[in-house]
């Protein structure tokens, strides 16, 4: 799967990168908002459905495969970012693929505290941490 990049104008890079069998990584970088969320979006369920259907997503234990999904690059993450969000959860958790948040801005997580996602949802501050622990969970 290609890195999908920025829409012009819309202020949002999205990258995909498969560090591992079973593990997909979205970034973002820039500002996620009502002109970019949808998008964004759709390169998560492209990526969470791909780990739920390939072979090399682990089929044993707890789930097919893991998606994390960076947001230490995000500067601007509106409601629009939050539905979003709340729908990869709710469809990582039907496909049985393990779903990692990676932030550590106020801007991110300050919305994402507000609405309690931070009780339903597995965040890390750091990328390398969220991976590791998605490898070593599919052990």
């Amino acid at each position: 799967m290609g890195a999908p990049g920025a829409a012009p104008g819309d202020g949002l890079t999205v990258t995909v990168c498969r560090p591992a069998p079973g593990v997909g990584v979205v970034r973002a970088v820039g500002e996620i908002d009502v002109a970019n969320a949808l998008r964004w979006g759709r390169v998560l369920a492209d990526l969470g459905h791909d780990l739920a259907h390939h072979d090399d997503a682990p089929r044993r234990g707890g789930g097919r495969g893991r998606l994390v999904c960076d947001l230490t690059g995000v500067e601007f993450f509106g409601a629009a970012g939050m539905g979003v969000l709340a729908q990869t959860a709710a469809l990582a958790a039907s496909a049985g693929v393990g779903l990692r948040i990676v932030a550590d801005s106020h801007p991110v997580l300050r919305p994402i505290t507000a609405l309690g996602l931070d009780r339903q949802l597995c965040i890390d501050a750091h990328l390398v941490s969220a991976i590791t622990h998605a490898v070593r969970r599919r052990r």
